[in-house]
């Protein structure tokens, strides 16, 4: 599929076998599309944008999901609950 270089994903997509003529087309639209895509070698990280402190408990979902129905008298999810 390609390797880092600089930080940086290089697409180098290859094939065991030679590719049909039909192919050829859909293999370069692919590639157009992926040079499109810049991929960048960094620390993968998850972050919740609701809590105070960016990190997810229980709590701050509860509040995220019912501050999103507070407005909606007719939903009744926390009725149920």
């Amino acid at each position: 599929m390609g390797p880092w270089e600089d930080n940086l994903w290089k697409w180098d997509m290859y094939c065991r076998r030679s590719r049909f003529v039909w192919e050829e087309i859909p293999h370069d639209d692919l590639i157009t599309k992926l040079e499109n895509i810049g991929l960048k070698l960094s620390k993968d990280a998850w972050i919740w944008h609701k809590g105070s402190n960016r990190t997810f408990s229980t709590n701050s979902a509860y509040w995220a999901i019912y501050e999103g129905y507070e407005d909606n008298q007719s939903h009744n999810t926390f009725a149920r609950i």
